[in-house]
């Protein structure tokens, strides 16, 4: 299984020694030496693009990105079976590799709409 862990990026002090603080945890927090111990993970896993394929880590779901970067955490996704697009997760969704040009096209056509108060 892997877990993603999200640092603060200011230290926290206590006298000369800094450790840094998991988001949304009290208590877990680690010096440099274990941050040394953590495995980042590499762009590829962790950016998105309008038009990705994605697959849910259980293989139950394919869906294709419409926002990429809807909150750090979060982005907006066109799944099979939803009327809307859905707010998901990003650490649940893996990209497949494959992409969809078409929905690229349709996500300027409505942000250039947007734009021109066309709604």
């Amino acid at each position: 299984m892997k877990y993603i862990i999200d640092i603060e990026d200011e230290p926290l002090r206590n006298g000369e020694d800094a450790v840094y603080k998991a988001r949304g945890f009290n208590s877990l927090v680690f010096d440099k030496n274990g941050l040394s111990k953590l495995t980042p993970l590499s762009k590829n896993e962790t950016e998105f693009a309008v038009g990705d394929e994605v697959m849910y880590d259980d293989g139950s779901r394919v869906a294709y990105v419409l926002v990429p970067d809807y909150r750090n955490d979060d982005f907006v996704l066109l799944m099979e079976g939803y009327a809307v697009p859905q707010l998901s997760r990003k650490c649940h969704w893996k990209k497949t590799g494959a992409g969809n040009k078409e929905i690229i096209k349709l996500v300027q056509l409505a942000a250039d709409a947007i734009k021109e108060g066309k709604r």
